[in-house]
Formats: C-alpha cells, structure tokens, sequence
C-alpha cells in the first residue's frame, strides 16, 4: 500500500491519520447518505487537510528537486 511505503520513507508521519483518511474516502464514495457526506466534509476540514499541509511542505523540503 502506497501509504506504508510512504511512511517507511518518512514522507508522511501520520499513518493513522493517514488511514483514516483513506477510510473516510472510502467511505463517501459510495455514500448517497447527505449527513454522512457531510460528516466527511467536517472530518476533511478538521483533519485530513492539515495532513495534505505536512505532506506538501516535506515534498517541497525534502523530495523535490
């Protein structure tokens, strides 16, 4: 799975974090359900964003060329 190697690589440092985001993704795409969607929305906003933030700033810092 591409998020273990990426965090074998310490690219990412939050694996759970990590995990449970690819969990909420998989989730919402089947999910016609407007609450759960939204509970998504709320979750992305709260968390999951902050993580794309730490990924970009380590691929800009370290991997980038």
């Amino acid at each position: 799975m591409i998020l273990k190697e990426a965090y074998a690589f310490h690219m990412i440092d939050d694996e759970q974090g990590w995990l449970d985001a690819l969990q909420a993704r998989n989730e919402a795409a089947p999910s016609y359900n407007e609450e759960t969607a939204l509970a998504i929305v709320r979750e992305t906003r709260k968390t999951y964003l902050a993580l794309f933030d730490t990924l970009e700033a380590e691929l800009s810092a370290n991997w980038y060329e």
